[in-house]
């Protein structure tokens, strides 16, 4: 399930992060798989602490404490070194589907 891959990454969502937890309707179905830590800073292992801070701001459980798209896009990451480089300058690869759609007309 998604949810599975989401708390994987996150950890489980608890009332102390998200107080309304106990108030969504789909909850009383199933139980969450317990991961009591967020490991973003273990997958994105490589990002620098302003993309985890970023990361961790677009991914809160809670929608009243995620970052806006605004805020997201001020955020301090975005200015940081190594800056992006010219979008003309990234190289463009043809679509993957492109690829396995000639294999299948053959």
């Amino acid at each position: 399930m998604q949810i599975d891959k989401i708390i994987a990454l996150l950890g489980t969502p608890t009332t102390k992060i998200w107080s309304e937890l106990d108030s969504l309707p789909l909850l009383e179905n199933f139980t969450l798989k317990t991961q009591p830590f967020n490991n973003v800073k273990v997958v994105f292992e490589s990002a620098s602490p302003s993309a985890i801070d970023l990361l961790n701001s677009l991914f809160m459980y809670d929608p009243k404490k995620r970052i806006s798209a605004a805020a997201a896009l001020a955020h301090p990451f975005f200015t940081e070194r190594p800056l992006p480089c010219d979008p003309v300058l990234i190289p463009s690869l043809p679509p993957s589907h492109s690829k396995k759609r000639k294999r299948d007309d053959s």
